[in-house]
C-alpha cells in the first residue's frame, strides 16, 4: 500500500485495488472452471449410480410395468435357480436402469448399437 496524501491518490488507490479485485475474480472464476473439469469423471460415476439405485418417476405407467415385468421376466424365469441376493440385487438395478432408458424423451429402441445408447442415456445432464 501507498501513502495516501490527496484526494486524488485515494482515488488512485481505488482505481488499482478495483482492478486487482477484478483480476482475482478472473483468476477464482478461471480456478473454478479448471476444478470443474478436473471433478467430470467423478460426477458422471456419480450420476450413474443414482441412476442405478433411484428409479425414474416422471411416468408411474412406465415404472409400473417395468416392474411387473422385472419380477416375471427376471425373478421367476431367468434369476428362479439363482441365490437369494441374486434374486434380490439384479432385478433391483435393471429395474432402475430401464425406467431412465423407457422415460427418456428419445425412443430407446431406435436403430445402431444399444449399448452405446445405454451408455449414452445414462450420463449425467
Amino acid at each position: 500500500m501507498r501513502i495516501i496524501k490527496t484526494y486524488d491518490d485515494l482515488l488512485a488507490e481505488k482505481e488499482e485495488l478495483t482492478a486487482q479485485l477484478l483480476i482475482q475474480k478472473a483468476f477464482i472464476k478461471q480456478d473454478v472452471k479448471a476444478l470443474k473439469e478436473e471433478l467430470r469423471p467423478a460426477t458422471d460415476v456419480i450420476g450413474i449410480l443414482g441412476k442405478m439405485t433411484h428409479k425414474n418417476t416422471s411416468n408411474p405407467a412406465i415404472a409400473f410395468g417395468v416392474d411387473v415385468a422385472g419380477d416375471l421376466l427376471l425373478k421367476n424365469t431367468l434369476l428362479r435357480k439363482r441365490g437369494w441376493l441374486t434374486r434380490l440385487i439384479v432385478p433391483f438395478l435393471v429395474k432402475n436402469l430401464s425406467t431412465h432408458l423407457l422415460a427418456s424423451k428419445k425412443k430407446p429402441f431406435e436403430s445402431g448399437n444399444l449399448f452405446r445408447r445405454l451408455v449414452d442415456r445414462l450420463k449425467p445432464a
